[in-house]
């Protein structure tokens, strides 16, 4: 499961970047691992670039999302660290909650 503030792109890839962090959206992908083979199709939808395609991939944005963990609790990483295990977890995403500081554009304007 990925679950990233703002809309990452490519669409149908690994996430790999994202133009805005204030639209108050969360693109959320995961894959379905209930079905048959659904580890051999995703090495080779991810081998092939074909991912998007694939019958195990999923992908939506949405504002807030609830994750529930069937079984024992399970470590979440957020931005690399692992606040704790859990089997209950809320995401949700403000839009414009985030100010970014950043310098101008035109340096020779300081």
């Amino acid at each position: 499961l990925f679950a990233g503030n703002g809309r990452y792109t490519p669409r149908d890839q690994v996430p790999m970047s994202r133009t805005a962090l204030d639209t108050g959206t969360l693109d959320v992908r995961y894959l379905s691992a209930d079905r048959r083979w659904s580890r051999v199709r995703l090495i080779y939808a991810a081998a092939t670039g074909t991912l998007g395609a694939s019958p195990v991939y999923r992908q939506y944005d949405t504002a807030t999302l609830t994750v529930r963990v069937e079984g024992p609790a399970v470590a979440l990483a957020t931005d690399g660290e692992a606040p704790g295990d859990g089997t209950v977890f809320g995401f949700r995403a403000l839009p414009s909650a985030l100010r970014v500081y950043r310098p101008p554009a035109d340096q020779s304007a300081l």
